[in-house]
């Protein structure tokens, strides 16, 4: 899916009324530190793809808004260009 990584590493824009949700409370079941502590790239590969799939479910009831604010950023953007 391309349009992550055009509006995520190109100035994410959002709303101009924009009100950034609360963090969710930590599960901690899974930490960046397990990312940090791989020590060759299997293990690195499996402890950021364990600490990613369990952030985006923290985040679970805001991928809606995600999801709008990176539709906004693509089209906020497309208009910029023009």
């Amino acid at each position: 899916m391309i349009r992550c990584p055009d509006a995520i590493w190109s100035s994410l824009r959002v709303p101009p009324d924009a009100v950034k949700p609360p963090m969710p409370a930590p599960t901690w079941s899974v930490t960046v530190a397990g990312v940090h502590d791989a020590n060759n790239g299997e293990t690195f590969r499996r402890a950021a793809d364990a600490w990613i799939a369990d952030v985006w479910a923290a985040w679970r009831e805001h991928h809606d808004l995600a999801r709008q604010w990176l539709d906004y950023s693509i089209a906020a953007r497309r208009g910029a260009r023009r």
